[in-house]
């Protein structure tokens, strides 16, 4: 499993998922959260014009998946990450776990496609999760928008 930068979910090169969250803050404090999650679980063929070939879970382990053991586990999960953030020093940890979990974020050639369009490296992330892409111009900070992999040049 791999994230792409900002939500997607991949299983190799093929996305499987993606992750949306909402949140209000105020006066520092996180007022709610909503976390929408999508995953291809039992879908056994994709349109083949998709920006990024996708994949579902069947497909990948060769077998079909229980979504009720898979919503179980993802549950627990969210129940464990959200009672860690309880602690207002866990949230600092975020974009060096995020960075730890993805092969998008640190070394990787892309595009940005969005208003900060541009191609580059990307170099981590900030403190509030941007992203950082080092260009011919200079460090990019792409606070909107999506990546893919870019040609080699």
């Amino acid at each position: 499993m791999d994230l792409r930068w900002p939500n997607d979910l991949l299983l190799g090169s093929r996305k499987t998922g993606g992750i949306l969250v909402e949140s209000k803050i105020s006066g520092g404090a996180v007022d709610f959260a909503v976390v929408g999650i999508g995953m291809n679980v039992h879908q056994e063929s994709f349109d083949f014009d998709l920006a990024t070939p996708a994949t579902s879970l069947d497909l990948e382990t060769g077998q079909r998946v229980s979504r009720q053991h898979l919503l179980v586990a993802l549950l627990k999960s969210l129940e464990r990450e959200a009672l860690g953030l309880a602690d207002s020093a866990a949230g600092v940890t975020i974009p060096a776990r995020v960075e730890q979990a993805s092969s998008w974020i640190r070394g990787r050639r892309v595009e940005v496609h969005g208003p900060q369009a541009c191609t580059g490296v990307t170099a981590g992330l900030d403190e509030h999760g941007f992203l950082l892409v080092r260009t011919a111009d200079g460090l990019v900070t792409v606070q909107t928008g999506g990546i893919r992999a870019a040609e080699k040049s």
